[in-house]
């Protein structure tokens, strides 16, 4: 009786727990054709909010969304979405949030209180970073963009825009999470609106490190992790696991190479600048196009 009862008691938990990811599976697709209608312009207007509706979304409210990428293959990374969802549920509590797949990236929809706009930006990369961070799969890295809050239909769509301008930024630049109000997104994007200035001032500026032994990578290494830490060398030598002899090294041939002192703060701006453009231009991988 025993055997049986336990025999009986496991296929019950079994039912429940198929039938439970079952309906999770079912709702992640409909949130993939809701999003695929929404962002595709594939939909009316009336069928979007009827849609939405039925998801626990209120289109006509304020909407900020979120743009990931894993490194893997997203089919890997596709246990990672019931779990950011629900933590993006109990973080943002005043409206619907919508999570699924679009376009080869992870796309959550979270609805942002007027009262939350202005910190809206913060919270959501809190709320993202810490959900990816605890995520089941923790063999997956992420990239994150975050676009602006923004109301209804087409105010979601261009805060998709944003997101995936952001994401792509992050992932060019390796870093993990980028949204609108990042000074670094928007001194990037006043960068790319001329590509061509931004090429003449990573050719007038670092081009002369190609001719370091070990080509430029080393020297614009040593000029990221200076910058990054403050113009400490003691903090870019513990970063770049140097001594601090060696980073003053690099740092007096990157100024006999490109005649600009990191000490000098004119001179520096403009290595700064130059190496953002760099990286935004994914030099020295890709070649600077001929003049």
């Amino acid at each position: 009786m025993k055997a049986a009862s336990e025999v009986a008691l496991s296929s019950i938990l079994s039912g429940h727990a198929a039938a439970a990811q079952n309906a999770t599976e079912q709702g992640l697709r409909q949130g993939d054709r809701f999003l695929d209608a929404l962002l595709s312009y594939r939909a009316a207007f009336p069928d979007l909010l009827e849609h939405g509706e039925r998801l626990g979304l209120q289109l006509g409210a304020c909407h900020a969304v979120v743009a990931l990428s894993p490194d893997k293959p997203l089919r890997t990374a596709w246990p990672d979405l019931p779990s950011l969802e629900h933590s993006l549920r109990t973080r943002f509590t005043t409206g619907g949030v919508l999570a699924g797949r679009y376009a080869d990236t992870l796309v959550a929809l979270v609805a942002v209180a007027p009262a939350e706009r202005a910190t809206s930006a913060k919270a959501l990369r809190d709320a993202v970073t810490e959900a990816v961070k605890a995520r089941p799969s923790r063999q997956t890295s992420w990239r994150i963009g975050i676009g602006r809050p923004r109301h209804g239909v087409h105010g979601i769509r261009a805060s998709y825009e944003e997101a995936c301008e952001a994401l792509e930024i992050a992932r060019r630049t390796d870093v993990e999470c980028l949204g609108p109000d990042d000074s670094e997104l928007l001194l990037r994007r006043v960068l790319g609106r001329d590509r061509a200035a931004m090429e003449e001032l990573v050719r007038a500026v670092l081009l002369p490190l190609t001719s370091a032994h070990h080509g430029p990578g080393p020297l614009l290494d040593t000029l990221e992790a200076y910058f990054a830490a403050g113009c400490m060398t003691t903090q870019a030598a513990r970063a770049l696991h140097l001594s601090v002899r060696a980073v003053t090294y690099r740092l007096v041939r990157v100024k006999d190479l490109t005649n600009h002192d990191v000490n000098v703060p004119e001179q520096r701006f403009a290595l700064e600048t130059a190496l953002r453009g760099a990286r935004i231009l994914e030099w020295p991988r890709r070649p600077l196009p001929d003049m």
